[in-house]
């Protein structure tokens, strides 16, 4: 089975996610809910890992680095991963609001 690897820059904005909407928005059960269900379609990919769709196809002119990256949408939130060997790395985590595309280029 696939491993899950989760980078610092996607860890760092799970506990963002978990911050904003358990303190900003006053919805601890919220937050929980929120980092679940985006985990819970994260380790789909365990079983599934080319389930999201290439990058490339939302950003052509996305880098080297990254051309072979793909994205699986987390209800509100986008995860972007690449997917090499036996192991599924998360890379970045987004809102479907932000411009990820200008982050990433």
């Amino acid at each position: 089975m696939t491993r899950l690897e989760y980078s610092p820059a996607a860890l760092e904005k799970l506990g963002a996610i978990h911050k904003y909407i358990a303190e900003e928005l006053q919805n601890p059960a919220g937050a929980a809910n929120t980092l679940e269900s985006i985990r819970a379609k994260i380790r789909a990919l365990k079983g599934m890992p080319k389930i999201g769709a290439p990058l490339v196809a939302r950003c052509p002119e996305i880098p080297g680095a990254l051309k072979e990256a793909r994205v699986l949408q987390c209800g509100k939130y986008i995860a972007i991963y690449l997917y090499e060997g036996n192991a599924v790395k998360i890379l970045y985590i987004y809102h479907t609001a932000e411009d990820f595309v200008r982050h990433l280029l």
